[in-house]
């Protein structure tokens, strides 16, 4: 996660979003590393809403 957001920013790049999709628990140290969590189960809903969340208003119009 950390090397993602390295190369961008070494190519003059926005960091991408990084989502962790979970079944279990999650340790605070890669947590903080990321930007949104969803865990399974989770409804169609939630990952639309996720997803909606990183696209560019227009792309998720």
């Amino acid at each position: 996660m950390k090397g993602l957001r390295e190369e961008a920013g070494a190519r003059g790049m926005a960091p991408p979003p990084i989502v962790l999709l979970t079944a279990g628990s999650i340790w605070p140290e890669i947590a903080s590393l990321v930007d949104a969590i969803i865990a399974k189960p989770f409804e169609m809903e939630e990952l639309e809403h996720l997803i909606d969340r990183f696209l560019p208003p227009s792309a998720s119009q």
